[in-house]
């Protein structure tokens, strides 16, 4: 089934809202969501008008901005619970291309993002080293992160 949103279908997707579960439900039902170029404004504009309205705090805002930014790789938006769940740590690493669009949306280095769910990159997974050249590049990098001690 292919699903269309309007602007207040997908700002219910980010926002506390009556009928916000049948809409999130309905998206997970479709095969294909649709939505016109027109409601990626229209939408900003009604987070903006939630946060004037105080409906929707600062951090809110921001957070629902974000969540808006980075769609699923079938092109399905992320909800705001998985993302809320990723924070904290209430479910596993997410996949490689939610890590790099959250790079971008929060404007910090992938690799950090990678280093904080506890995986390797994709680029460095596909290169050929042999054993003993990736058990010397684990102990340096656990020799790095180790506290240094002060010298008196």
């Amino acid at each position: 089934m292919i699903l269309y949103l309007d602007t207040s279908a997908l700002v219910k997707l980010y926002a506390a809202e009556p009928g916000r579960m049948q809409t999130c439900r309905a998206v997970n039902r479709a095969d294909l969501v649709a939505t016109s170029l027109l409601a990626n404004v229209e939408t900003r504009a009604a987070f903006a008008r939630k946060n004037r309205m105080r409906q929707l705090s600062d951090a809110e805002l921001e957070r629902s901005r974000h969540a808006f930014e980075i769609v699923q790789d079938d092109g399905k938006p992320l909800s705001m619970q998985y993302l809320n769940d990723i924070e904290n740590g209430r479910c596993g690493a997410p996949p490689d291309y939610v890590l790099k669009q959250l790079a971008k949306v929060l404007r910090v280095e992938r690799d950090l993002l990678y280093f904080r769910a506890g995986r390797i990159p994709p680029d460095l997974q596909k290169r050929l080293v042999s054993d003993a050249r990736a058990v010397a590049t684990f102990a340096a990098f656990r020799d790095a992160l180790r506290p240094r001690q002060n010298k008196s």
